[in-house]
């Protein structure tokens, strides 16, 4: 895998402190690991982000589209930072919603957290489109004291991130089944990317449940209905009907 990001080949996940969902970003580091901190890019400016799902456990041949790309990991000094930042970001989380609850206002907010930098602040939420435009920005900015980026969050999983406008949201069957035909048909799948324990399952030896994944190898173990238990490729499962 080539350093470039605009070579990127392999999908990352980023669990991005203060934020709701799991974020996917391509990535530029050829050694990526879990627990690593990394700088997210986003419209705001970076953003601290630890890896939570490698390429190993979510591998794709190539990219649908281009993302933005994990170019680098944080320096001690800046993962020192991340307590701070969630700290702040935790009194002004309180104080906004106070505010929110206070005015009744339609909306509820899914997450607040600074920048890496500390110059911005992000917003995100769900609610009437349009209305936390005109309205949270003048309810956080005097409390954050820096500008202030919104991040509409619709039902489902935003897998990308987006900010400024509604997001698109997919769901990891959506994704799935719409940007990477052939990975597994009509399945539930967890938030690491990987099909469900418990998933009623119909393999080519019968129907059954999923009981474990080896998520290296991309295997799930299958318990069949008649007692007996496989291993099948996760995406060689289909959801029992």
């Amino acid at each position: 895998m080539a350093g470039d990001p605009l070579n990127q080949e392999f999908l990352v996940g980023v669990r991005i402190p203060g934020a709701g969902r799991l974020r996917f970003r391509g990535t530029a580091i050829e050694d990526i690991a879990l627990r690593d901190w990394v700088a997210v890019p986003s419209p705001a400016g970076e953003e601290p982000g630890q890896v939570v799902v490698a390429p190993q456990q979510f591998k794709l041949a190539k990219l649908p589209e281009r993302l933005s790309a994990v170019i680098r990991r944080l320096t001690a000094d800046e993962v020192a930072l991340v307590s701070t930042r969630l700290e702040r970001a935790r009194e002004v989380l309180d104080a906004v919603i106070a505010t929110v609850r206070e005015r009744r206002l339609p909306l509820f907010i899914t997450g607040l957290r600074f920048t890496l930098s500390g110059e911005a602040v992000i917003v995100s939420y769900r609610g009437p489109q349009g209305t936390g435009e005109g309205v949270l920005p003048g309810v956080v900015k005097p409390v954050a004291g820096v500008p202030v980026y919104l991040e509409y969050e619709a039902a489902g999983m935003n897998l990308y991130g987006s900010l400024g406008r509604p997001p698109e949201v997919l769901t990891f069957h959506e994704l799935l089944r719409t940007r990477f035909p052939g990975t597994g048909r009509g399945l539930a799948f967890a938030p690491e990317g990987l099909v469900r324990l418990g998933t009623r399952v119909r393999t080519d030896h019968g129907a059954g449940s999923v009981i474990s994944i080896a998520t290296r190898e991309r295997r799930a173990r299958v318990r069949l209905d008649s007692g007996e238990e496989v291993l099948v490729p996760v995406d060689d499962l289909i959801a029992a009907r």
